[in-house]
């Protein structure tokens, strides 16, 4: 597919040969020139449809498939954008309860192809992210929904997915230090980007439990613009499918800005339902593996693994002993993450992502210190391996760290598992 001029796209791996062949670095610049004009020559498809946007440091995927989940219940035909993809690639586009067809996603690219035939991969600006955000523009539109549920790639304010105009919600889940190179490095810094999309016209903004500055700047900018808030500090939890107290929260939360929306007449307990039995692959993710637990859970920043530390102690209550399978990309702070996820481990085998990972020692001296018995094994196949082969009957093996840890776990995976948001729990 060199060149692109004339693309032959007409399957699944088509489309990622036609995606990666963009080859430009991620940007904190909004709406770069090629992106900003291949909206225009599309008829600009991210105006098409009702829009809920969705940003936060932890929980705006799961909160995205909240959303999506609970306007499905309210009877509306909806659609989801969310990254990363874990098992399956097509998870980042979902469609009326469903990952999007292979023949729609193909359809999508080949209507974009069909306006890059002039562009050169190699020398254009446009990213990888942003001709995923193109596409999922292209398939809310061919698929006439109601809502268009997006979850921003990184920030807000200067991200790909906040051409779209002012939203029917806008959520905000959480601020925290995370991606400090494009970010910033303080909590301001962060929470600036975060609250850019939160626009003149937005529906109702939705704030997660989020304290001290972070709060303030997204309550002024709410109500500079005369907007309706959504509070979660004000809401009690909902139980739900994923275990952990932020999820409960972020579930409240959901419903309270789905309670702005839906008309009167639905049946609200559909919408609950929907809500709090939604699963999401790679967020607490649990597998019964002969007679053993094993868990995978793409936290990958200090703040998740707090979350992640707190969510072991309450679901597991100390009652088994909790081993994990730690591994980092270059871009997050493994030594922050260790820090925080050390006091609620037994033991960790630290591990390396070929080819984008961290150096494994760095890491494992954190645990070390703190009093965490440490293994380093160099590929994360041979360390889950050995993570399940260690652990004794009644163990909990979690793995986390990144989101790219999830090809190592598929092996476990029962065939009748589904990567579709649209799945409930029990």
């Amino acid at each position: 597919m060199a060149g692109l001029n004339k693309p032959d796209i007409n399957t699944v791996d088509d489309v990622q040969s036609y995606i990666l062949s963009f080859i430009a670095p991620a940007t904190n610049r909004h709406a770069r020139i090629t992106f900003r004009q291949l909206l225009a020559d599309l008829d600009h498809p991210e105006i098409a449809t009702k829009a809920i946007h969705i940003t936060g440091t932890n929980g705006k995927g799961t909160t995205t498939a909240m959303l999506y989940n609970g306007l499905l219940a309210a009877g509306f035909r909806t659609a989801a954008y969310l990254s990363p993809d874990v098992l399956d690639f097509r998870e980042r586009w979902q469609v009326n309860g469903d990952l999007v067809s292979t023949e729609l996603l193909v359809a999508a690219t080949r209507e974009l192809a069909a306006k890059t035939t002039h562009i050169n991969p190699a020398d254009t600006d446009l990213t990888e992210f942003e001709v995923k955000t193109l596409l999922a523009f292209l398939i809310a539109r061919r698929s006439n929904v109601d809502y268009h549920c997006i979850e921003v790639g990184i920030g807000g304010k200067f991200d790909a997915t906040n051409v779209i105009p002012a939203p029917a919600a806008a959520i905000i889940t959480s601020v925290g230090a995370d991606h400090a190179d494009v970010l910033g490095e303080t909590i301001r810094d962060v929470a600036y980007h975060k609250v850019g999309i939160v626009k003149a016209g937005t529906g109702v903004v939705g704030i997660g439990r989020i304290t001290g500055e972070a709060r303030d700047i997204i309550l002024e900018r709410a109500a500079h613009l005369t907007l309706p808030v959504v509070d979660a500090t004000e809401l009690d939890p909902v139980t739900t499918s994923i275990p952990g107290h932020h999820m409960a929260a972020n579930a409240a939360l959901v419903l309270a800005v789905l309670g702005k929306i839906i008309p009167d007449d639905v049946d609200i307990s559909k919408v609950r339902a929907a809500v709090s039995q939604t699963i999401l692959p790679g967020r607490m993710q649990t597998i019964p593996v002969d007679g053993k637990v094993l868990v995978f859970d793409g936290a990958h920043n200090a703040a998740a693994a707090e979350l992640l530390a707190a969510t072991i102690k309450q679901t597991y209550q100390g009652s088994r002993k909790v081993h994990a399978v730690v591994a980092h990309t270059g871009t997050h702070d493994g030594v922050a993450f260790a820090d925080a996820l050390a006091p609620a481990l037994t033991s960790v085998i630290v591990t390396a992502i070929p080819d984008r990972g961290q150096e494994p020692k760095p890491v494992a001296d954190t645990y070390l210190r703190a009093g965490v018995a440490v293994a380093v094994v160099e590929h994360p196949v041979d360390a889950v391996r050995h993570g399940m082969e260690g652990a004794a009957l009644g163990d909990i093996v979690i793995v986390t760290g990144s989101f790219y840890l999830a090809s190592v776990i598929r092996k476990y995976l029962p065939d009748t598992y589904s990567s579709a948001i649209c799945t409930l729990g029990d």
